[in-house]
């Protein structure tokens, strides 16, 4: 079970290169290195790809059935969770400390290492998103929550109602804002994705919270609360890492969002269902 799990640690690797970027940025003095994830991401993995070839290869059924009873690809999942989290910490104090907002010292942080790094978390959080969605559609709480903890970082904690209650009923539909028209540019359709799949997930909350007599506005309401954590989360980031790890903050979790709703429009691109009558 080990070794069959031991793969998915690179799951990590979109992770490390944003402290590749740091550490080149400290040995060679140049902001640019700091970009390293988009470079690696965008351009290094797309060339290897077009060397090493596509490979269409997918679990059977029996093998996807072991991995889900695999209890070392569970931890692979969780793991990239808590390094997210502490990859976002980690970011948010070097900030601060090259900024000169912890230890008083120089403003050493430019405009360019600022973007470089906060585009890099967002970016490798982004490429993230598989195991997000692995997480959120396992029954256990400690995993679903695991992945409700990385949308708290990205402030993005509507996508899992809208997703499982919401997307996989109405996929490749018009109803279903994750599934990309014919023709529809990503651009547009990035925006359309996220307001509407955020009004669809308060409906669909509001929803299940009247089937349990409750009204929308409740302690138990799994969009809203989660929605106050975010905000500690942007708060304490900004009260003990200051202005500029706020940015860091809201850039990444930005990115997260964008990344995902582009990983629909790229997966659900043209599909179209027709209503039936049952």
């Amino acid at each position: 079970d080990f070794l069959n799990g031991l793969p998915y640690i690179f799951n990590l690797a979109p992770l490390a290169t944003v402290f590749l970027g740091i550490y080149l940025r400290e040995a060679t003095g140049n902001d640019y290195f700091t970009f390293a994830t988009f470079f690696v991401g965008f351009v290094g993995v797309p060339v290897v790809d077009m060397i090493v070839g596509e490979d269409s290869y997918n679990p059977t059924p029996e093998e996807e059935s072991a991995l889900r009873k695999n209890w070392w690809f569970g931890f692979h999942l969780c793991l990239y969770v808590w390094a997210y989290a502490a990859t976002v910490l980690a970011a948010a104090y070097y900030v601060a400390s090259e900024s000169g907002f912890l230890g008083g010292g120089v403003d050493k942080l430019s405009c360019v290492a600022l973007a470089g790094i906060s585009s890099s978390v967002g970016i490798a959080s982004g490429f993230g998103i598989g195991c997000i969605h692995e997480l959120i559609h396992r029954p256990s709480f400690a995993l679903l929550n695991h992945g409700r903890v990385v949308l708290m970082f990205a402030n993005y904690n509507h996508f899992w109602v809208e997703h499982l209650f919401g997307h996989h009923r109405r996929v490749a539909t018009d109803e279903d804002p994750a599934s990309s028209a014919l023709n529809e540019p990503l651009w547009t359709f990035v925006w359309r994705c996220m307001y509407q799949s955020l009004g669809s997930a308060c409906r669909l909350e509001a929803k299940f919270q009247r089937s349990r007599g409750r009204d929308f506005w409740c302690i138990q309401n799994r969009i809203l609360i989660p929605c106050v954590a975010s905000l500690v989360v942007v708060t304490c980031i900004c009260l003990f890492f200051g202005p500029r790890a706020l940015v860091m903050q809201l850039v990444q979790s930005f990115l997260t969002a964008f990344l995902t709703d582009n990983t629909n429009y790229i997966e659900h691109y043209g599909f179209r269902r027709s209503r039936r009558s049952d």
